[in-house]
């Protein structure tokens, strides 16, 4: 078991208004289990204007994940670590499970995608979601509340899916939702009839 895992950390403070390092990290697993207390995703420390970190988590196969605590997409200080964004990405694939005993969140003033291609996500604590982005088809079961500030797709790429979502959903921003109702648009094929 890890304490903290850290998938794209930049530097620590090493003076003040210059930019110091940059870091690119990416973590896959396929199989197995996976247990940790903290699960940190493009995570921008210190006060410096350090650049934009950017990680990605893919949980895939028949993995399963248990994060104890939480896990934080993109995390930024405050907003006031320099203007350059973190971006974070987790994506829980095929049959991976990722269980969570605290929070799924997005930092503030930072850009993040968490994504489900089939998988599932089971916030056993009954933690909140908080993210930036929520994509795909899957199971997200367990959270007490659910917010998605910037972007909602529903289904794969071009064709209909099903996302169940266990929770209260916040759209806490006016932005389209996108979804595919079939394979096909066309007048008269039982889909879409005009």
């Amino acid at each position: 078991m890890a304490d903290s895992i850290y998938v794209g950390r930049s530097g620590v403070d090493v003076g003040s208004g210059g930019n110091f390092t940059t870091a690119t990290a990416s973590l896959t697993v396929e199989r197995g289990t996976l247990d940790a207390n903290n699960l940190y995703i493009a995570y921008k420390q210190g006060t410096n204007g350090s650049y934009a970190d950017r990680g990605t988590v893919t949980l895939k196969s028949n993995v399963t994940m248990t994060v104890n605590h939480n896990v934080a997409l993109a995390f930024r200080n405050n907003v006031t670590n320099g203007p350059v964004a973190p971006i974070g990405a987790l994506a829980v694939n095929d049959n991976a499970t990722l269980n969570v005993g605290g929070n799924l969140t997005h930092g503030d003033g930072a850009v993040s995608t968490l994504s489900l291609a089939g998988g599932t996500i089971n916030m056993i604590g009954n933690g909140n979601v908080y993210a930036y982005g929520l994509a795909g088809f899957g199971t997200l079961a367990g959270a007490n509340n659910i917010t998605v500030t910037n972007n909602f797709v529903v289904g794969p790429a071009g064709a209909a899916g099903t996302l169940n979502l266990g929770g209260n959903l916040t759209l806490a921003n006016p932005f389209p939702i996108v979804f595919d109702l079939g394979p096909t648009n066309t007048p008269g094929s039982g889909i879409m009839t005009f």
